[in-house]
């Protein structure tokens, strides 16, 4: 299972904060499987008057501003967010680790907001007769780490 991904990345936060879960994850992601961090970088990012607000020009924005490390070059990524809203930041983070030379992303957020989940209620309480499944995933069925 830890054949396919070489090296591992974490979003990086958009603010100081005293823990910073991506970058957590993917240290112990790395001590677990033996493999190498990567870092990805923000420059600071100030308010654009007049900006436009369509997600193109969002990725596009976000992409500017996030720089991956060199090391990459050749090789494959798990990059890890704690959280997935509209996917901007991860194709920043995406396109970021493409531009400094990496083969292959393998994206991993550990939660998505309810937001746009398949016109599903954002609330569970909004499901009466919604009960979740067991289910079982296989090896194959997921990426290799």
């Amino acid at each position: 299972m830890t054949d396919s991904v070489e090296v591992v990345a974490a979003i990086p936060g958009t603010q100081p904060k005293s823990l910073d879960l991506p970058a957590e994850i993917a240290q112990a992601v790395c001590r677990k499987f033996g493999k190498q961090r990567v870092w990805l970088r923000t420059r600071n990012q100030r308010p654009q008057k007049g900006r436009s607000n369509s997600v193109a020009s969002g990725i596009k924005s976000l992409s500017a501003l996030m720089h991956a490390d060199r090391s990459v070059f050749g090789r494959r990524v798990l990059l890890i967010d704690d959280l997935y809203r509209s996917g901007d930041t991860m194709m920043a983070g995406v396109r970021a680790l493409r531009r400094a030379g990496a083969v292959a992303v393998y994206c991993l957020a550990l939660t998505k907001t309810a937001r746009d989940c398949n016109g599903l209620p954002a609330s569970v309480d909004n499901w009466p007769d919604w009960l979740p499944e067991t289910f079982s995933i296989s090896d194959n069925d997921l990426p290799s780490l």
